[in-house]
């Protein structure tokens, strides 16, 4: 049996970002990644399923998978929804790469908050709280 190279899910991605379109919708998702992967987690370390949460939130099943997807960036009604059913507060810090000072200082990192550096230079924080 032949052996499989292995390949880095970042070199990977790093090749498709070469493409421009691509590039550009992968920029545009990146608030929707940063929350898809924040609910995930909240979802997970409550052992709720999709259903569960959506029964809480009031609404379906199939528009927590869609948030947990992360391929359309939500609403604000739907964030705010999403933390009034949950009891919480949602921060979201959007830093584009032209206001970020040379020594950016970065809040201390908070148990369940989801942080990403977009390919573009921009930074993204999703807190609860």
């Amino acid at each position: 049996m032949a052996k499989t190279a292995s390949v880095r899910a970042e070199d990977v991605l790093a090749e498709e970002l070469r493409d421009p379109m691509l590039r550009a919708r992968w920029e545009g998702l990146a608030l929707a990644r940063a929350i898809a992967i924040w609910l995930t987690r909240f979802r997970a370390d409550r052992k709720l399923t999709q259903g569960e949460l959506a029964a809480r939130l009031g609404v379906s099943q199939a528009v927590v998978a869609r948030l947990e997807a992360g391929e359309h960036v939500p609403k604000l009604e739907t964030l705010l929804r999403l933390a009034d059913a949950l009891g919480m507060s949602l921060h979201l810090d959007i830093i584009p790469p032209s206001a970020q000072p040379e020594e950016l200082v970065e809040p201390p990192e908070v148990p369940g908050e989801e942080r990403i550096t977009t390919p573009g230079g921009s930074r993204l924080r999703v807190v609860a709280a």
